[in-house]
């Protein structure tokens, strides 16, 4: 199924396999995990460090596992997953989350600088899962 995603790298490679498509499968796996912590109960809580991109460190059990979930795509691990890929998938996961995904939308695009559209465009949410694996 083809969803409406905002581009969360700037790097290019929205191809399957490319650095914004990892962005992505990051973004949809993490947020897949998040509906299912909601009904669990265990969030999941990491740390970054100020002024330093590419370092999201797990604080609890829940970060862990998402961690591991996120790990389970085959192309991923493949491929690899830098720390920025990791951080930005996860933070816009977050506030997709928090937000939903219209009110996701409508911040990126408010305000100076905010995102035009040549920053949206459709991706296919099945490469996130191609896997029975849940979280």
């Amino acid at each position: 199924m083809k969803i409406k995603v905002c581009d969360i790298s700037g790097m290019g490679g929205r191809e399957n396999g490319g650095y914004e498509w990892g962005c992505q499968v990051i973004c949809a796996r993490a947020l897949r995990f998040l509906q299912q912590a909601k009904e669990s109960g265990e969030f999941p809580e990491f740390h970054s460090y100020e002024n330093i991109i590419g370092v999201l460190s797990p604080d609890n059990a829940a970060a862990k596992r998402l961690d591991e979930y996120i790990l389970q795509h085959e192309k991923l691990r493949e491929f690899g997953m830098t720390g920025a890929m990791h951080q930005y998938g996860i933070i816009h996961a977050l506030k997709i989350f928090e937000l939903g995904r219209e009110g996701y939308f409508k911040a990126l695009t408010e305000g100076e600088g905010g995102r035009g559209p040549e920053d949206f465009y459709e991706f296919e949410e099945d490469d996130a899962f191609p896997e029975s694996v849940t979280a």
